[in-house]
């Protein structure tokens, strides 16, 4: 079992220093610096999220899947300056730093590079669970975005990897080798039960 770490991701950058390092990453990528985020070409793997089992498996019992994702998710650097490019742009509270969840399709959108379609919004919805009305903090926003690119990520690329060749996280993999263990304290029907066993097969 993967200690967990003190801090999951890196602080919010700075709205600056998040535009140079997009348009660094744009660069990178042969992409205009003024094509806007849903212009550019994503590409999805494995490596660039990596999910974590609590070292307390019974507080698994308290978490919807937000509350699990916020503090379980790990996210690289060129993922995390586009989650927060578009934190920033659909923050909906400049002081508590938040996105409303009738903003969390289009926002979502921009992070997987076109627009979802009603069924993907619908898919992603039953298997997170937000609440109608919920406010996202910036933490959960980009575990939600990680589980949208593991879970989902598959339908906005024309020929997605396999699990052979682009494999997970070598933490990840040890961690979820013990979910089994893990879920015995979860009803099978719970949200949760459902996401982490989604991001062990998918």
């Amino acid at each position: 079992m993967a200690l967990q770490e003190a801090f999951k991701m890196k602080p919010l950058l700075i709205n600056q220093e998040i535009n140079d390092e997009l348009d660094a990453l744009k660069r990178k990528l042969g992409v205009n610096t003024e094509v806007m985020l849903p212009g550019l070409p994503r590409t999805f793997s494995r490596k660039n999220i990596r999910f974590e089992l609590p070292l307390d498996r019974k507080s698994l019992k308290d978490m919807t899947p937000l509350d699990y994702l916020r503090s379980n998710t790990s996210i690289t650097g060129s993922c995390l300056v586009i989650y927060s490019r578009v934190f920033e742009k659909y923050n909906t509270n400049s002081e508590t730093r938040t996105i409303h969840e009738n903003k969390l399709i289009p926002a979502l959108g921009e992070v997987m590079g076109r627009q979802f379609s009603n069924q993907e919004a619908i898919d992603l919805h039953q298997m997170i669970g937000w609440s109608d009305g919920q406010i996202l903090t910036y933490r959960e926003w980009c575990g939600l975005c990680g589980a949208a690119e593991r879970l989902i990520g598959h339908r906005f690329v024309p020929q997605p990897l396999s699990k052979v060749q682009d494999p997970c996280n070598e933490v990840e993999n040890a961690d979820f080798a013990l979910l089994d263990r893990w879920l015995q304290d979860l009803s099978p029907n719970s949200l949760l039960y459902k996401l982490l066993t989604l991001i062990k097969n998918t």
